[in-house]
């Protein structure tokens, strides 16, 4: 784990101070944001009219996260259903005759989840204290920056994953997938004489890498797969 110390770029971090905007320089250096994992295909087919039926590696992602909420409230809501049939429908191109989400059954993959997830729970003491070391060598890569040649805590540093988008209440966009995030949509801000931050997903690179002196983030992206949204990747409020 190995910052540059001789980062010497400014920002500016600003403080209100009753009505006063005051402004403070400061050097920053930082590992830049994780991503999570790519979706790994399962192999499971779900039921069509009776039948086995195959699904693409795509079709079944989208599959998985709606058998993820299967027994859920989000089952039964209308405009969740509504919207993840036609996200799922869409995937086939106009390949399927059926236009009811209730000629699928999606018990297969429900079966599948539950028995990964007693899997997991049931992992030796081993494995479980890997899996712990590990995550202490990932928080330790990317939970800290050195602002002013002192480390000091990031708020988050995973890029959120895809998922269906739920939502408040009846949002009317609710059960729409939420689409993965990759790094050419992720802007890093850091010292000018840092060094950039690796992107940890290989073949790919960052948007790009700004030293802008008036803003307060680490990483910027847009999510626009529901609602236009600016997100970014601040220091801890403990900071």
């Amino acid at each position: 784990f190995f910052f540059n110390d001789t980062a010497t770029t400014e920002i500016y971090t600003e403080q209100i101070v009753g009505s006063v905007r005051c402004v403070q320089e400061t050097d920053l250096e930082h590992h830049g944001v994780c991503f999570p994992p790519f979706y790994k295909a399962h192999g499971i087919k779900i039921v069509y009219r009776g039948e086995p039926f195959s699904l693409t590696s795509q079709q079944e992602e989208l599959a998985t996260y709606w058998s993820q909420t299967i027994g859920t409230d989000w089952e039964q809501n209308d405009i969740y259903r509504k919207n993840f049939f036609e996200e799922f429908s869409n995937s086939f191109k106009d390949k399927l005759k059926s236009k009811k989400l209730e000629d699928f059954d999606f018990t297969p993959i429900v079966t599948y989840l539950a028995d990964q997830k007693e899997k997991k729970k049931n992992r030796s003491k081993e494995e479980k204290l890997l899996e712990k070391e590990q995550k202490a060598k990932k928080d330790a890569q990317y939970s800290y920056a050195i602002v002013d040649g002192a480390f000091e805590k990031i708020g988050g540093y995973t890029i959120e994953p895809p998922t269906l988008f739920k939502g408040r209440g009846k949002h009317p966009k609710a059960g729409y997938l939420k689409a993965r995030i990759m790094p050419e949509e992720v802007s890093i801000n850091c010292a000018e004489d840092a060094p950039v931050p690796r992107c940890d997903v290989p073949g790919h690179c960052w948007k790009d890498i700004i030293h802008d002196k008036d803003v307060t983030w680490l990483a910027c992206y847009v999510d626009d797969t529901i609602n236009k949204a600016y997100k970014y990747i601040f220091l801890s409020a403990t900071s």
